[in-house]
């Protein structure tokens, strides 16, 4: 399956537009299996924008933060910290 016919079959079963799947995609193939396992039960797992900033962190920043999360550290204000570049 191409990914054109991936985006289409998502559009018409799910009713997700060809770029709102790109962007899932991205995030899914970009954050870390770390801070995806920490995340998974907080309201960042249903954060689009949340998670596109987190998917741009580099892996070792994005392990590191699992490790703060799963510490106690508040998952949202380290959306908003890594949106400011202070991460």
């Amino acid at each position: 399956m191409s990914a054109s016919d991936f985006e289409q079959f998502v559009k018409e079963n799910l009713g997700y537009l060809p770029e709102e799947t790109r962007v899932m995609i991205r995030i899914a193939e970009n954050i870390h299996p770390d801070l995806r396992n920490v995340i998974r039960q907080t309201p960042i797992a249903d954060d689009t924008d949340g998670l596109l900033v987190l998917s741009r962190l580099s892996p070792d920043k994005q392990k590191e933060l699992a490790a703060r999360i799963k510490g106690g550290f508040d998952p949202q204000q380290a959306v908003e910290m890594a949106s400011r570049g202070e991460l």
